[in-house]
């Protein structure tokens, strides 16, 4: 089993615990423990949490008899069968539902819409993704993204990697984005989300965007969340977030992956090693801090680091020296 895959067990089982009357206060301290271990924790736990309270509404569609049918046991219920579909997909829940011919139109639309479709690109690679609402998404390299959209719900989760969102305008249904521990929602924009472990950075191209710091049980009231417009970024970390405005060339430089390159303006040898990195399996190392702090700008392609390191070599007279998996610059 993957790492993924135990942490939204062990979120699963908490939630399906925490849903039984003798829940205590030990139970509480151990599951607040177990949160404040990993960001990943939290954004599992947050996730199947928003599945598991929407269960509620879909079990309230079927009628008492189709309830009793799908009931399995003590503490078995509708719900639990939701979440399952989530975790496991809806083709093995769909089986199970076939089978109980009462089932009414409404409710298996309905619990259609707990349904996720999940996309990933691999290192280097790039793919565009077109949801039910006619909203797309465009995923940059190592990217995983979910999502769950249809005509009364319109959630996606970004769990890693960096994707561009161009949304269709629907006020009725904002557009939500969830992405580490922030939840980036929108009526209809242009605007592109990365995650870099804990750190959340968000680009607008244009249109509106509100940034919101996602809750965790029984956690303190949130601060009112800031809002980003055209030509404005944020980055976020923990219980901070840092926006600039006016930042339309940064936004460019920041949304150039779209067109297969990437974009420095005086940044350090050592960011665009890690933004070069983020597309190629054999990685760019600098360990003399004095290479690391040199100063490089310009557009490159990023799936292309020869041309970049023979760069380094003519114009900045660095040592490369390739070592496996590994290219070593150095002075």
């Amino acid at each position: 089993m993957s790492r993924a895959a135990e942490i939204e067990k062990r979120a699963t089982l908490y939630l399906m615990r925490r849903d039984e009357p003798d829940w205590s206060p030990d139970d509480q301290a151990a599951l607040d423990g177990w949160l404040s271990e990993s960001m990943a924790h939290r954004a599992a736990f947050l996730r199947l949490q928003h599945v598991w309270d929407r269960a509620d509404r879909i079990a309230a569609l079927g009628d008492q008899s189709t309830r009793a049918k799908l009931r399995r046991g003590p503490g078995t219920s509708l719900k639990i069968i939701a979440l399952a579909a989530t975790l496991c997909g809806l083709a093995y829940l769909g089986v199970f539902l076939i089978r109980s011919s009462d089932i009414t139109d409404r409710f298996l639309q309905r619990f259609e819409m707990l349904a996720q479709s999940e996309y990933e690109t691999p290192v280097g690679g790039q793919r565009t993704v077109a949801m039910a609402d006619g909203s797309t998404a465009e995923l940059n390299t190592a990217t995983r993204l979910r999502t769950a959209v249809g005509e009364d719900r319109r959630e996606v989760w970004l769990d890693y990697g960096e994707a561009f969102f161009e949304v269709t305008p629907d006020p009725s249904v904002p557009f939500v984005v969830h992405a580490g521990d922030r939840t980036i929602t929108v009526l209809g924009t242009s605007f592109s989300v990365r995650v870099d472990g804990e750190e959340v950075s968000v680009s607008v191209l244009e249109g509106r965007v509100r940034l919101d710091a996602a809750e965790l049980p029984a956690g303190p009231s949130p601060r009112s969340a800031p809002t980003l417009s055209g030509g404005e970024l944020a980055v976020a970390r923990g219980a901070e977030t840092l926006i600039a405005t006016d930042a339309v060339d940064r936004v460019d430089r920041a949304l150039a992956w779209r067109h297969g390159m990437v974009s420095f303006q005086q940044a350090t040898l050592a960011e665009v090693a890690e933004e070069f990195n983020r597309y190629n399996t054999r990685q760019i190392v600098v360990d003399d801090p004095a290479v690391a702090a040199m100063r490089i700008g310009g557009n490159f392609r990023p799936t292309n680091s020869d041309a970049f390191l023979r760069l380094l070599q003519r114009a900045y007279g660095l040592q490369v020296m390739i070592e496996d998996e590994r290219v070593i610059i150095s002075q």
